[in-house]
């Protein structure tokens, strides 16, 4: 997954630059050649007619252009803040993945120790157990003890068991999904070494500032936001003129067998300004903006919700936390 978004990372970073903003001229080379073969009858005012069958033309023309958008109503200003944003997004969603699969790591991890603890305890529990039972069924031999205590004995044993080796499959399951985490093979054998600290002092005031301003999934819907309202002003960008300046250089020439011109010939630059305008375009632009800042105000409707969701999961998480300490 980490890997997946750091090549995100990059796409955004490939198509962030100033080409992709609009802020460069497009050049165009476009070459043709033309043959023709036909038969051809020519009749002028002066009555003179001119015929010909079989009657060869051609033509050659190429066209080097260069089309530069000078102003496009801001458009390319709010792509290119936009770019920048889409860039800053992969780099937190590659952060929250990041974040997300050490705090997965971490849980595995820990839930490993105390599995691995308790299997210690289990064990001391199942040679308590056996210890006793073997006791109880020396006095059921020698009549000190009923068959009831015996019984008793043999079914605390089993339990004490049957504890012991679920205990044995969380641990595996546990490893299991450490080793998916790392990336490692299924098979690949280990044992988590460490222990478990001693419960910090938490605050919840404290702790719910830092979620709200650090948590990373608020930060990619604060950009998500930002990046809704460059998009409005990109659609904004379409009730202005757009002015474009091109630049051109031609070459044609063309011969013909029939007809008033035996050969044309003609090359050279030119230059000009256009200007164009669309006043009524169906209300489609009208319609996208709308639609346009409606997004808007649903990043923000997912931004508050997002808000509540970790306030909730936090508050949960926190009033865990002081059952446990009450209960040290």
């Amino acid at each position: 997954g980490i890997k997946i978004l750091k090549n995100e990372v990059v796409v955004a970073e490939n198509a962030n630059n100033i080409g992709a903003a609009g802020y460069l001229p497009t050049i165009t080379v476009s070459a043709d050649h033309y043959r023709s073969v036909y038969n051809t009858q020519q009749t002028f005012f002066s009555g003179a007619v001119n015929q010909s069958n079989v009657a060869r033309s051609n033509s050659t023309t190429a066209t080097a252009m260069l089309n530069w958008t000078l102003f496009d109503g801001f458009k390319m200003f709010a792509i290119d803040k936009r770019l920048d944003l889409q860039e800053d997004l992969a780099t937190m969603n590659l952060t929250a993945e990041m974040e997300m699969k050490i705090y997965q790591a971490s849980v595995q991890f820990y839930t490993l120790l105390q599995l691995q603890e308790l299997k210690t305890i289990y064990e001391k529990s199942i040679e308590i157990s056996s210890a006793r039972y073997e006791q109880q069924s020396l006095k059921q031999k020698l009549g000190a003890a009923s068959e009831v205590q015996l019984i008793q004995a043999r079914l605390d044993l089993y339990a004490d068991s049957s504890v012991y080796l679920k205990n044995e499959n969380l641990i595996q399951n546990a490893k299991a999904g450490m080793n998916y985490l790392l990336g490692r093979d299924q098979s690949e054998p280990f044992v988590a070494e460490g222990s478990l600290s001693d419960m910090k002092s938490l605050d919840w005031e404290t702790l719910k500032r830092k979620a709200i301003e650090q948590n990373t999934s608020i930060l990619v819907n604060k950009a998500n936001i930002a990046i809704r309202d460059q998009q409005e002003r990109e659609v904004k960008s379409n009730y202005f003129p757009q002015i474009n300046f091109y630049a051109q250089y031609v070459f044609s020439n063309s011969e013909s067998q029939v007809g008033i011109l035996n050969s044309n010939r003609a090359f050279g630059p030119g230059v000009g300004l256009s200007l164009s305008w669309n006043i009524l375009n169906d209300l489609s632009t009208y319609s996208v903006l709308k639609n346009a800042k409606i997004a808007s105000e649903n990043a923000e409707f997912v931004m508050k919700d997002q808000e509540l969701f970790i306030t909730s999961e936090l508050q949960k998480s926190f009033d865990t936390y002081q059952w446990t300490v009450r209960n040290l």
